[in-house]
């Protein structure tokens, strides 16, 4: 049985933010990766749907990777689950895109667009492919969310070396 290793990334910028989202800023130095109960809303991010525009959000990760992300969910407003979209994208215009309506933009060697559901009070992770860049959007009837942090979890295979080449050709 193969394993493997996770390696995680925290998010290196900000790219972008439409609607209404407060302290995006805070995925750049909160480095908690876990749930807790304490009361202060300052070191989150808040998505706030208004108006019928949906908040979203533009990660820079920092490096490529192969795997997904943890989301760690503070709070849901007046629910115990919203939907969010997740668009992962090797490039910030691939997680900008909707799956299958540009050139490249697709769903064909692994699932870089869907829908998930977030709880209160969780720590959960999601997607398995390769990419820098995630976009999260707050959809449906879902008015709020407070996320505390969301994290690149990189997985590698866990593989001893058992060998390798000495050459003298300099293309090797």
């Amino acid at each position: 049985m193969r394993t493997s290793r996770k390696e995680f990334y925290y998010a290196k910028r900000i790219i972008a933010t439409e609607g209404n989202v407060v302290g995006a800023e805070n995925f750049l130095k909160n480095k908690d990766d876990f749930v807790s109960f304490n009361g202060q809303n300052s070191c989150c991010c808040t998505l706030k749907n208004q108006n019928g525009k949906n908040a979203s959000i533009i990660i820079d990760f920092g490096r490529e990777m192969s795997g997904g992300i943890r989301i760690i969910t503070k709070h849901i407003k007046d629910s115990y689950y919203a939907s969010i979209r997740l668009v992962f994208g090797e490039s910030v215009s691939e997680a900008m895109s909707i799956a299958g309506d540009k050139k490249n933009a697709t769903n064909n060697h692994s699932p870089r667009d869907f829908e998930v559901m977030i709880s209160n009070l969780s720590t959960l992770d999601y997607g398995k492919t390769g990419f820098r860049f995630l976009k999260i959007e707050l959809l449906g009837e879902t008015t709020e969310v407070i996320i505390k942090n969301i994290v690149g979890v990189c997985e590698l295979p866990d593989i001893d070396r058992v060998g390798y080449i000495k050459t003298n050709d300099e293309r090797l």
